[in-house]
């Protein structure tokens, strides 16, 4: 009797993700690239019954699809169990970010600035959908009695608008401001006053996807994303 030896196809579960987030996630030439992008191929490879399939779009725009459970899952949120309610739960963390903030020599801010009372009185830039890089305390009042905050659309505009002083500061996220340093002569005039913060990166779940159970096999999907990690960290001898 003859064997046939098929293929199985895997299930594909549609994850939203940053579109304009770069080096971490961003579309180049009509495709989703980035750092996490290629954690998430890795990961395909080590699940066996499941494959993640990338949507890339704004970071507000993925929140929005998850809150309402038109999209399963969103790829790279902090832990925000109190904030957002609506992500829960989250993947084992795959990755870290450290928040800093960058500023103009004008701004008097020096090196080693003591986060946020030094910064008294000072405009600083905050990307338009990441309240998450200060645990939303950009509009808790223990901060923002101190400094002020002007939220603008995009990483390249707050980088922009520091270098040309129109803000003292940016919180930035610190491989960015690493690649600006190699790639754009600007940053030799900036100076990264400090680090804010280092959060862990996640796969966060929609509630109300859960809840509806729009993808009965998400418990599944969940666990066998879990153990991909696990295996991606010991591969790669990463610790979190």
């Amino acid at each position: 009797m003859a064997t046939v030896n098929a293929a199985i196809a895997k299930t594909s579960i549609p994850v939203v993700t940053e579109n304009s987030y770069f080096p971490y996630s961003y579309v180049k030439d009509d495709k989703v690239a980035g750092i996490y992008v290629d954690i998430v191929s890795e990961l395909n490879q080590l699940m066996p019954d499941f494959e993640i399939t990338l949507k890339p779009m704004s970071w507000r725009q993925g929140l929005q699809q998850v809150k309402t459970g038109k999209s399963p899952a969103i790829l790279g949120t902090y832990y925000r169990g109190q904030d957002r309610k609506f992500v829960y739960p989250y993947s084992q963390t795959f990755a870290y970010e450290r928040v800093v903030v960058i500023c103009h020599p004008e701004s008097n801010i020096k090196k080693g600035a003591k986060w946020p009372s030094d910064f008294a009185g000072k405009l600083i830039t905050n990307v338009d959908g990441y309240d998450g890089w200060l645990d939303y305390k950009t509009r808790d009042k223990s901060i923002t009695s101190i400094a002020n905050f002007l939220e603008v659309p995009s990483v390249s505009v707050a980088w922009n608008m520091v270098n040309k002083n129109l803000v003292d500061c940016t919180l930035f996220e610190q491989q960015i401001w690493t690649i600006k340093q190699d790639t754009d002569p600007r940053a030799s005039n900036l100076v990264k006053a400090t680090n804010v913060t280092t959060e862990g990166v996640h796969v966060g779940f929609s509630n109300a996807a859960n809840i509806a159970e729009n993808w009965p096999n998400l418990p599944i999907f969940r666990r066998q994303l879990d153990d991909a990690i696990y295996v991606y960290k010991k591969r790669r001898n990463v610790h979190f």
